[in-house]
């Protein structure tokens, strides 16, 4: 299969190691740009939490600032290893969301993500990221297990 545009979504684990190992690999085959993102969990503001403080505009920043530093070094390191084309993107929001918003504008013919393992109770109360961008995204999904 001849890809044009793989999107491989980053958060900082392990097994995010190995679904850009498998990225670089797909993308390397078919001469396809590689769309790199991380994604930060926007938290809106509640009656709990104060989200406009300084201390949690810090923290949010922190986690920005980190992002970035995921993406760009697998940008680095995929272009080291011989990928021609990357695009390195930050988001902030719902991550399946922003994954499969980034999939449609991009006109991504494949998403390549780590699926971590989730015990029945916690899918029971929430479904996962992984779960929602399949469902969602207009391209197929590859998935790394753990």
């Amino acid at each position: 299969m001849y890809y044009r545009n793989i999107i491989c979504p980053l958060d900082g684990t392990e097994l995010m190691d190995r679904a850009l190992e498998a990225a670089q690999y797909l993308v390397k085959l078919s001469d396809a740009k590689l769309i790199l993102i991380n994604v930060v969990e926007k938290w809106y503001r509640a009656e709990e939490v104060a989200t406009d403080s300084k201390e949690w505009q810090a923290l949010h920043n922190g986690w920005m600032e980190e992002g970035k530093t995921i993406v760009r070094e697998a940008a680095e390191r995929v272009k080291k290893n011989g990928v021609k084309r990357v695009d390195m993107l930050i988001s902030e929001g719902d991550a399946a969301y922003e994954i499969v918003a980034v999939a449609k504008e991009r006109v991504a013919d494949l998403i390549v993500m780590s699926c971590h393992r989730h015990s029945a109770v916690a899918n029971f109360f929430e479904d996962s990221v992984i779960e929602r961008v399949t469902r969602n995204a207009p391209c197929p999904v590859f998935m790394i297990m753990e």
